[in-house]
């Protein structure tokens, strides 16, 4: 249920033909997880699938949108004993509360007046995405600025794992065999 975890199925294909290399493969799930409402204005859904990503500062690519205000003022996400700051964030004063309009559009608590816009993106190649965790990716292939995608502010998407259609997949492999 980790938020922004894309569900990963590994298994191992082992060749009948004997002395053969068994081939190691990798399927990762870019289909949207559940939304769970916070409420938190920082917070932000993405509820476009496929290779649309919040981006980081330090390049790496997440559908993580539990945003919090870094300790230098900019948005960004809690990691490990720090933050890393969003792709292009601005630096917002102490003193203003902030809030994450459907649009991406960060905006001044209580105004309509606009800090700027969080950075989503498209990757453009999914077999050359690669990640550690299933939350954090990243890609050398381009991203370019996402066009069309939907959010929903006061929330988070939870895990998209499908526990019963990886079951399936194992079982359609297996018969395969």
């Amino acid at each position: 249920m980790t938020v922004g975890y894309r569900d990963r199925l590994d298994f191992t294909v082992i060749s009948a033909v004997p002395n053969s290399d068994s081939q190691r493969i990798s399927m990762t799930r870019l289909t949207c997880g559940d939304v769970f409402v916070t409420g938190d204005p920082l917070h932000v859904a993405l509820r476009t699938a496929g290779l649309v990503f919040f981006q980081l500062a330090d390049g790496r690519l997440t559908r993580n949108g539990m945003f919090v205000r870094t300790d230098d003022g900019r948005l960004g996400l809690k990691a490990g004993d720090g933050f890393v700051a969003m792709q292009n964030s601005p630096v917002f004063p102490p003193d203003i509360q902030c809030t994450i309009a459907d649009d991406g559009r960060i905006l001044e608590r209580d105004s309509s007046q606009s800090f700027g816009t969080i950075r989503v993106v498209t990757a453009d190649r999914a077999d050359q995405l690669s990640t550690n965790d299933g939350v954090y990716f990243t890609t050398s292939s381009e991203v370019r600025l996402a066009e069309d995608f939907e959010l929903q502010s006061g929330a988070f998407e939870l895990s998209n794992v499908d526990v019963k259609h990886n079951q399936q997949i194992l079982e359609t492999l297996n018969r395969c065999r």
